[in-house]
């Protein structure tokens, strides 16, 4: 195993938080990272030049790129038209519960596996939070912890769907086994973010047609159902799925006197895109490639699994090792669970292997400086990493307390 070069990625990975925490634009602070890590791992101009080839034939980043700017284009028109506000008003008014509203909105969204998938969600707590007084930094905790949730259990999650190919388990086992997760951090994000909100009593209103409102919620957010649907259901490329979606809000908002825009339809669609969101992506999207690119990195990780140290703590080194850097969850999984499950004697050891590989890999990916939903939501509520990390005080340490807990339980009944 090459230390040197683990230390020189941890490194890497230092500067970026620290370059974050001082307030550097995250995009600048991630092309820092990654021409440092270039320069100390011994990349050339010949590596380099060969990186920036693979990196802008990558249809990944004009994927991401072009997704941004649909989600863009879709909450503009949502949001200039007073779709949004209405979409919200509509299910406060069916539900009468502000707390519940901030809530569903994005867990809905997070339906949607998408990288990014969260920016999507940020006008919708936006909407509902707007009678509200809460922090930017809360909102942002509250979207993300929402959004994503669901994803330690989620089928439709490549993470789950890739474990379940890597461990020859079905779902249902690893549902059972990933389950609690979910609920723990759905619960938990109520506790710590959500009910301590000051949300003033609301008289229940007499005489609501709760039906009439679900239909005009229903109404008012089928442009992202149109979205979700066509690219989840249709396989239809995303950028293309949330145009289709930002058309229907357009049709739909000049089908209503109280939704007509009021402004050029050129500025209405295009006025929402926002260069520096777009860096930050592509930004993120590098430095991954960075490090994806380097070989003695996956060499690096791939010894670890020959040094005789617990499974569990090569488990979780790997995992922060490849999701911290990266933001990403999926390569995380890609590159830990083969070793973790190496480890397994037998089919219940390797669900528990892989198991704990998802918690270490999504708590890597989910607190990571560069995870690419929070990128976005910190650019839209106007808030910064420390500012956000202040809001988790409390709900990270319970969170990760939870998981050592639930795995003990899981190890004392599969060795029992």
């Amino acid at each position: 195993m090459d230390t040197i070069v683990l230390l020189k990625l941890v490194a890497a990975v230092g500067l970026l938080l620290a370059l974050v925490i001082k307030k550097v634009g995250p995009h600048i602070a991630m092309v820092a990272a990654s021409v440092f890590l270039m320069i100390i791992c011994g990349q050339g101009p010949s590596e380099f030049a060969e990186l920036l080839k693979s990196y802008f034939t990558n249809k990944t980043v004009y994927n991401m790129a072009l997704t941004i700017i649909a989600i863009s284009m879709l909450s503009n028109v949502m949001n200039k038209t007073g779709m949004m506000n209405r979409m919200m008003d509509s299910l406060d008014a069916a539900v009468n519960s502000p707390r519940f509203t901030l809530m569903f909105a994005p867990f809905v969204i997070g339906l949607l596996t998408v990288a990014g998938g969260a920016f999507m969600s940020c006008p919708l707590v936006d909407a509902a939070a707007k009678d509200l007084d809460v922090k930017p930094a809360r909102l942002a905790a509250i979207n993300l912890v929402y959004r994503h949730g669901i994803h330690f259990s989620y089928p439709l999650a490549s993470t789950f769907y890739m474990t379940v190919a890597l461990t020859g388990c079905t779902n249902g086992e690893l549902l059972r086994v990933t389950l609690p997760l979910s609920l723990f951090m759905l619960v938990l994000g109520y506790i710590c973010l959500v009910r301590p909100l000051d949300v003033p009593e609301k008289e229940k209103r007499a005489g609501t047609d709760i039906g009439a409102s679900l239909g005009k919620f229903l109404l008012m957010i089928s442009p992202i159902a149109i979205a979700l649907v066509l690219a989840v259901g249709f396989s239809l490329p995303m950028p293309a799925a949330v145009l289709a979606g930002t058309a229907a809000a357009i049709a739909i908002s000049y089908s209503d006197p109280v939704t007509r825009p009021k402004e050029d339809l050129l500025k209405l669609v295009f006025g929402g895109i926002n260069p520096k969101t777009i860096m930050v992506v592509l930004a993120a999207l590098f430095f991954k490639e960075v490090v994806n690119h380097i070989s003695a990195i996956g060499a690096a990780l791939t010894g670890l699994a020959k040094t005789g140290m617990p499974p569990e703590m090569i488990i979780l080194i790997v995992c922060m090792l490849t999701a911290l850097p990266t933001g990403s969850n999926q390569t995380a999984v890609a590159i830990a669970n083969p070793i973790a499950i190496s480890f397994a004697a037998n089919p219940q050891q390797a669900i528990m292997y892989a198991a704990l590989t998802m918690a270490c890999g999504f708590m890597s990916y989910y607190f990571s400086p560069v995870h690419m939903c929070q990128l976005l939501t910190l650019e839209y509520f106007k808030t910064d990493f420390a500012d956000l990390m202040k809001e988790y005080k409390v709900f990270m340490p319970v969170l990760l307390l939870f998981i050592a807990a639930w795995y003990l339980v899981m190890k004392l009944i599969i060795f029992a």
